[in-house]
């Protein structure tokens, strides 16, 4: 037998062949000494990174957006400030219920 997983979001299941992929949250130093917080893996979750990264805007008032990950397939968030700490609480919080994985 093969390794598989399902994901189950709302009404939308799916079932992928593998182990499940994470979600991958990291800062970067940019220019002048700013900060980008990258967001990358919300594909496997089923989760939109455009509605997401709309939120996250609103949410941390600061700028978000979608770009293609480099030399893979898949988008990423980007938002502007180091804001790990609190993307990784508002993830668990609003998106991934802990009572609800299984």
């Amino acid at each position: 037998m093969q390794a598989h997983h399902i994901v189950t979001r709302g009404n939308d299941s799916v079932v992928r062949k593998g182990g499940l992929k994470t979600v991958q949250i990291m800062t970067e130093r940019r220019q002048d000494n700013k900060k980008m917080t990258k967001l990358s893996g919300l594909e496997t979750f089923l989760v939109d990174p455009e509605a997401l990264a709309s939120e996250l805007q609103k949410k941390f008032a600061c700028s978000a957006t979608v770009a293609e990950l480099q030399g893979e397939k898949g988008l990423e968030v980007l938002v502007q400030g180091g804001v790990i700490e609190n993307l990784a609480k508002h993830l668990i919080d609003t998106i991934w219920d802990p009572k609800e994985i299984h």
